[in-house]
C-alpha cells in the first residue's frame, strides 16, 4: 500500500483511511522525535543514505502533503 499525496497528486489516496494513516505516521514521527532527538536524526540520515531520492520525496510528499503548503514567504 502506498499512501501517495493527501491532495490527490498522481496515485494519492484521498480517503478517510489514508488520512488516518497519515496522521498516525506524523504522530509516530513526532513521538520518536520528542523521545530521542538524536535517534530521530540518525533514523533520517540512515533513511537518506539507504533510499533513492524518488522514494524519499514520495515518502515526504505522502506524509506532509508539501505540494500544497499554505505557508507563505
Amino acid at each position: 500500500l502506498w499512501l501517495g499525496c493527501p491532495h490527490g497528486c498522481n496515485d494519492g489516496l484521498r480517503t478517510s483511511q489514508g488520512d488516518f494513516l497519515r496522521v498516525k505516521a506524523r504522530t509516530i514521527l513526532a513521538i520518536i522525535h520528542r523521545i530521542d532527538q538524536d535517534g530521530f536524526a540518525q533514523l533520517l540520515v540512515s533513511h537518506i543514505e539507504e533510499c533513492n531520492i524518488q522514494v524519499l520525496i514520495d515518502t515526504l510528499h505522502s506524509v506532509t502533503g508539501f505540494c500544497r503548503s499554505d505557508i507563505t514567504g
